[in-house]
């Protein structure tokens, strides 16, 4: 469940969000379950932050810190993450339909059973990720660095794959 302090600071938006970050003697940001449909949230710090089953459909987190979160279950879909630092976030069973994660960096985030069908990926690091049975279908993963990431039982279908990283990749899907 939300923490409603700090449900009503994120609603203030990303200047009051991010003075309170750096200003708030804890490390316990707890946004689970929250609705932010179309916030707009760019380069905000959510680093470490709780927002498993958040609503997120439709939001700018371009550019956001959002390293170390956890966004299990979490709706994502159409949501802007370009450039946003996802590195080691928790994003297994997320639905990321139609999101864009160009330039994101995913390096050693958990996608297992994440929904990216139709998501721009091009150009994202996604070293070291896990992405067991993610469904890729549509998306375009192009300039994608996947090294050393797991891809097994992944949906990889109609998916642009041109100039990505696949070296010492697990890969094993439907293609």
């Amino acid at each position: 469940m939300a923490n409603k302090e700090q449900q009503t600071i994120i609603s203030a938006g990303v200047e009051a969000w991010n003075k309170w970050r750096r200003s708030a003697n804890t490390t316990d940001i707890d946004l689970s379950g929250i609705f932010l449909d179309k916030a707009e949230l760019s380069s905000v710090d959510l680093s470490k932050a709780n927002l498993g089953m958040a609503y997120l459909f439709a939001a700018d987190l371009s550019k956001a810190d959002l390293s170390e979160a956890i966004l299990y279950n979490a709706g994502l879909c159409n949501t802007n993450l370009s450039g946003a630092n996802l590195s080691g976030a928790d994003l297994s069973e997320a639905d990321l339909r139609d999101a864009d994660l160009s330039g994101a960096n995913l390096s050693g985030a958990d996608l297992s059973d994440a929904n990216l069908c139709r998501a721009n990926l091009s150009g994202a690091n996604l070293h070291g990720a896990k992405l067991v049975c993610t469904q890729f279908a549509w998306a375009d993963l192009s300039e994608a660095d996947l090294s050393d990431s797991d891809i097994h039982r992944a949906v990889i279908r109609d998916t642009v794959l041109s100039g990505a990283n696949l070296k010492g990749t697990a890969l094993e899907g439907k293609f």
